[in-house]
């Protein structure tokens, strides 16, 4: 069992637009994106204020289009010597495009990141962690295209994804074309033999700080690091809301009043980090899963 105090956690931010909402029945079309107002970046600093007083660095999933549209957030993030990855450009769900249109997307996103950043761009999250059984060529692009790691896998049920039964730790897959890339899923609970999320986007802001807190001791006592998620528009109340069914603008909007100050006090009780800095780490004892036959290699 390994001491709590030597666990670092991993803190993501995926920087999109409040109306970058996967999966509706009337979304907002790609056309229309350009005439809506912004407000990423209300969201975006009150998060960097709260990384700022607690002298904690991210790591930022930027999409393309909003690095396009406002290169000032991402050069910002680069001053604060926050780490830079890809959120893809489009933010389309994997499961919605082909090989070669998945490919031009994901390259897109990483050149402009690369040009604005003047930084090599290592890590990808795919929209909606939507990489699933049938798309896992997906993951063999990603490391075609130079990636070094990624951070779309959903170990367990998701409405736009998810692989139920992988590891919820940090991990190296050996994809079904035999390239290796390491992997930084999404850190689910297993309670009365039911795996769920609790640290990132609706789980977050539904979970009681004291619950989310004791799942997180619960894990670094296993020597697992928890990896949380978070959106502008889950920072700031004041956001516009989109038109949905109930229960999914319960998940979308639910105690985002609450969210700053839950994370603040969080993240003063456990220690997080980037994806950079925890990899300067521990890349080196990450095991090898070979996701074809769904074992360790």
């Amino acid at each position: 069992m390994k001491n709590i105090q030597n666990i670092t956690n991993i803190l993501t931010f995926d920087l999109e637009e409040w109306f970058h909402i996967l999966d509706l029945p009337q979304p907002v079309g790609k056309s229309e994106w350009d005439r809506m107002p912004s407000h990423a970046e209300k969201g975006l600093d009150l998060f960097l204020d709260i990384l700022s007083r607690n002298n904690i660095t991210c790591t930022f999933f930027v999409l393309g289009w909003v690095a396009d549209k406002h290169p000032d957030f991402v050069r910002k993030l680069n001053s604060l010597n926050h780490e830079i990855a890809s959120h893809g450009y489009f933010h389309e769900m994997i499961s919605n495009l082909n090989p070669d249109l998945f490919r031009k997307d994901i390259r897109r996103s990483k050149k402009t990141l690369e040009d604005l950043s003047g930084k090599e761009i290592k890590g990808y999250r795919g929209p909606g962690f939507s990489i699933t059984s049938k798309n896992q060529w997906a993951l063999d692009i990603i490391a075609e295209e130079g990636f070094q790691y990624d951070a779309t896998l959903y170990p367990g049920h998701h409405g736009h994804g998810g692989i139920p039964g992988l590891p919820i730790r940090p991990f190296i897959i050996q994809t079904e074309n035999d390239h290796r890339i390491e992997e930084y899923p999404v850190t689910l609970i297993n309670i009365a033999n039911y795996r769920f999320a609790f640290s990132g986007g609706g789980y977050f802001r539904l979970f009681p700080k004291v619950i989310i807190s004791q799942y997180i001791k619960m894990l670094n006592r296993k020597g697992i690091p928890v990896l949380s998620y978070l959106h502008p528009r889950d920072m700031d109340y004041k956001a516009p809301q989109l038109p949905m069914p109930r229960i999914r603008r319960f998940k979308c909007y639910i105690n985002v009043s609450g969210s700053v100050k839950k994370l603040d006090k969080l993240l003063q009780k456990h220690s997080f980090g980037s994806i950079e800095n925890w990899r300067k780490s521990n890349k080196d004892t990450l095991k090898v899963y070979n996701l074809g036959k769904n074992s360790w290699a």
